[in-house]
């Protein structure tokens, strides 16, 4: 077979498997070896200890193939590092302990010799593959365009004269899933040029200050029609500190690594983006200040030490371990204060519902990707994506963490672990030509579902209630095809509600009541949209009604044209509406309404709107036509 034919194999592969891994280590934990090579291994065992489809191998004798190699290996296996002529031992009993389908080579003859790549191909069953061009511009460009499709929304540019940059650089763009470029300091490659052109990206994130990427470059890229925008520090670990910032408000790991030097790096850099974590730089005798400061920002619950004492001093290791990252912290900038966020998706995108978990991470059923896409709902990053079944629609979360997941075109629930960031396991239900629509996972481990049929209105559709050990289910009701459904966030109410023309029912479940029966009233109105209260005593219908849970009218809410989406805040003191006419947040006591996002041509609403607050402090997703817009109010005010 041709290279070109083998690239579109390996590329299609690739295409599958972006799914998070979770390591466990100390506080502060060293990986690293009695050289880079030993390093990159003991980094890969680390990161994929049971083995891995891909395996990246590049020269450990110069850092650019290895860095445009990072955010394309991130989530898909290690990168190793080999010598010009020889595979160094700790490269071959690595790759033997992976046992990998493929090895990509990334480089030219001139970084790994042809006789090397040869070799190679002794560790892969089907082979090593040569992914490489006619200089570190080239090999770049390359690697984005076997992997990323036309249409990706953001490149990431960096220096390849330089590898500190280029290091952060790297963790940033295997964070985002997106394709990271190299340019020269005062001219843009031609190459590099033209793959941002088929790419298609509306705008290109600038890894590194002037002295690293010169104006001019910044000014020829927004004459591309891109937007441009740079992060840079004040010298390397500034701009390892700025990276972090512009993605983490948090952190659950952090890795951290000389500035002096980039073999230790190398493939920890692959590792960072892997689990969307900064990489930090230090000095191999002290913190920085700047990254001291970003590590009190971060709070990290775990810190990986990439290298050994050589590269990192222990007493430095010793102060990273105690927490004392910076001497001052008056010397530390406030920080950023929460602005609306629009998290971009990919055009394929046909968004379904959401939750927030109690942890404030959102998961958006992505029905035209087949994946869940998770979002850290306080800052409006979005941290990767799950792939559940053929067009997943809603998601909710048991009281354990777990997420079950329904899909709209099948009639099977999928299991999602997210720390692993897979499914589990799945539940057919055995419901035939009844697809899944709606779920509201309860607190006995059961689940409401509601059902659809492909043709809209060919038979009633159903409510029933899943045992989620082991799949069984019992009829509730029958109802309207379409029917939505909302719980309480204690669990104890689940309210149904029909989008059938003139008369739809709201009907209403309480878990706790045997046997298990529904009440129910006719309202008069095809209901969109439910919003519960915490306890469920109270339930808002199409963003305006307000019911109490014997469905008595209560109150009224200012109408705001056609409400496709809504929820209420934790303490059910705020309703958050989208509507034809705006974004707003209404004071359910008083009415009174603020409205956060006014109609325009850029505010285009997707078919159903869903919205959905966090559980204590009021993180509002909307969902749009590609897109997520997340706005936060730290103390759950209107003001």
């Amino acid at each position: 077979m041709g290279t070109r034919g083998r690239i579109l194999i390996v590329a299609a592969v690739i295409a599958t498997l972006l799914v998070p891994v979770t390591a466990e280590a100390a506080p502060v934990a060293r990986l690293w070896g009695d050289d880079r090579y030993e390093t990159a291994a003991a980094i890969s065992e680390a990161s994929w200890p049971d083995g891995a489809e891909f395996a990246f191998v590049t020269t450990g004798e110069s850092f650019p193939d290895a860095l445009a190699a990072g955010p394309v290996a991130a989530g898909l296996g290690p990168v190793l590092l080999v010598r010009h002529k020889v595979i160094p031992g700790a490269t071959v009993r690595e790759l033997r302990r992976l046992q990998p389908e493929f090895i990509l080579v990334v480089g030219g003859p001139a970084a790994v010799r042809d006789d090397v790549v040869d070799a190679l191909e002794d560790f892969a069953t089907d082979g090593a593959l040569p992914v490489g061009g006619a200089d570190r511009y080239e090999t770049a460009a390359f690697l984005s365009e076997l992997v990323f499709e036309e249409g990706a929304e953001t490149a990431f540019l960096t220096t390849g004269e330089g590898f500190a940059d280029a290091l952060s650089a790297s963790a940033l763009a295997g964070a985002f899933g997106e394709p990271l470029l190299l340019t020269r300091r005062q001219s843009l490659p031609g190459s590099t040029r033209a793959e941002i052109e088929r790419l298609g990206a509306t705008s290109v994130e600038v890894i590194g200050g002037p002295d690293a990427i010169d104006p001019a470059i910044v000014s020829e890229l927004a004459a591309m029609g891109v937007t441009v925008r740079r992060i840079a520090g004040a010298d390397r670990y500034g701009t390892s500190a700025a990276v972090s910032r512009s993605l983490h408000s948090f952190s659950n790991s952090a890795f951290v690594a000389t500035g002096t030097d980039f073999p230790d790096a190398l493939a920890g850099a692959a590792f960072a983006g892997l689990h969307a974590e900064p990489l930090l730089l230090v000095r191999p005798d002290a913190i920085p200040v700047e990254v001291g400061c970003e590590l009190a920002r971060l709070q990290p619950g775990e810190i990986f030490v990439l290298g050994g004492p050589a590269a990192v001093r222990d007493d430095v290791a010793a102060q990273l371990e105690s927490g004392a990252y910076v001497a001052d912290p008056t010397a530390c900038p406030p920080a950023p204060s929460e602005i609306p966020t629009r998290v971009q998706l990919p055009d394929d995108a046909l968004l379904g519902d959401a939750v927030i978990t109690d942890d404030d991470v959102a998961y958006v059923a992505n029905a035209g990707r087949g994946r869940l896409e998770v979002i850290d709902a306080r800052t409006g990053i979005r941290r990767g994506s799950i792939p559940v079944g053929s067009e997943p629609w809603d998601v909710d979360v048991a009281p354990d963490g777990t997420l079950f997941v329904t899909d709209r075109t099948t009639d099977v629930i999928s299991v999602v672990d997210p720390d692993a960031g897979e499914v589990v396991r799945t539940m057919d239900l055995g419901l035939g030509e009844q697809h899944l629509a709606r779920i509201a996972v309860t607190d006995d481990g059961r689940a409401l579902v509601s059902t659809r049929y492909d043709a809209p209105g060919a038979a009633p559709s159903h409510l029933y209630i899943v045992d989620l050990a082991t799949g069984d289910l019992d009829e509730l009701a029958e109802v309207a095809p379409d029917t939505i459904i909302e719980r309480s966030r204690d669990r104890s109410r689940i309210y149904a509600g029909e989008t059938v023309p003139e008369d739809g029912r709201l009907l209403l479940w309480e878990p706790a009541t045997e046997p298990a029966a529904v009440t129910s009233r006719a309202t008069g109105m095809s209901i969109a949209t439910l919003a519960v209260d915490a306890d469920g005593d109270r339930v808002l219908v199409n963003g305006v009604t307000l019911y109490d849970d014997r469905f008595k009218p209560i109150g009224s809410l200012p109408e705001s044209g056609t409400v496709y989406g809504s929820d209420l805040s934790g303490d059910g003191a705020v309703a958050f509406r989208q509507s034809s006419l705006a974004v707003d947040a209404v004071d359910v006591a008083t009415g009174t309404s603020v409205e956060l996002l006014g109609y325009s041509e850029d505010f285009v609403v997707a078919g159903l709107g869903e919205v959905t607050a966090a559980p204590d402090e009021g993180a509002l997703l909307v969902d749009f036509e590609d897109s997520v817009l997340l706005w936060v109010d730290e103390d759950g005010s209107l003001a």
